[in-house]
């Protein structure tokens, strides 16, 4: 009799460990959703589902050239104001649903988690001289969207964010970077709460 408690009791702590270990929270970095075009994210104790324009994997071959995911999150999250720039008359086949996309998901953020940032562009202003004023503020940070020549590329020169990409797939790609470089945790190398 004293063989089967024994035995009992081996058991339901086998079951019990096993139970605990199940309600540990899952981590698991960018590289696991390679092929999702969903992921859920993890914003102010809140999991929200983030439908992507392309994969993680596709848009994790995004070159970064003098910045990283650390740089582009923290100038972000240390501004008040954002100015994008692009070519207005950009068509949504070469590129405008992308602007509209991340517009969309950075405001989407924002309302989260920094609630008192503008997401801005030159259609607010009446004339050049505003927005050179608020180009040259120390608040903003400046994200220039353009169709050009290059595969999917996310650059820094002069403080000023340059998204680009040769087609509307590459853009996707660029813009996606950018959106999980601001709603991912860089200190946890990429990772996501689910």
């Amino acid at each position: 009799m004293n063989g089967i408690k024994k035995i009992s009791l081996l058991i339901l702590s086998i079951i019990l460990i096993g139970s605990m270990a199940a309600c540990v929270e899952k981590k698991s970095t960018l590289y696991d959703y390679g092929d999702k075009n969903t992921i859920f994210v993890d914003v102010n104790n809140q999991s929200i589902q983030l439908e992507l324009r392309t994969t993680v994997g596709e848009a994790l071959t995004t070159k970064l050239v003098n910045t990283n995911i650390e740089d582009i999150k923290n100038d972000y999250n240390n501004n008040k104001i954002i100015y994008i720039e692009y070519d207005p008359n950009i068509s949504q086949n070469d590129g405008g649903v992308s602007i509209i996309d991340l517009v969309s998901k950075l405001k989407f953020y924002n309302s989260f988690v920094k609630n008192n940032m503008q997401i801005v562009d030159s259609s607010v202003f009446t004339n050049q001289s505003e927005i050179d004023k608020i180009k040259n503020s120390k608040i903003t940070m400046i994200v220039k969207i353009t169709k050009s020549n290059s595969t999917a590329t996310i650059s820094k020169s002069n403080g000023v964010y340059v998204i680009e990409g040769n087609s509307l797939k590459e853009l996707d790609k660029a813009t996606t970077m950018f959106v999980l470089s601001i709603y991912t945790n860089p200190k946890d190398r990429y990772y996501l709460t689910i």
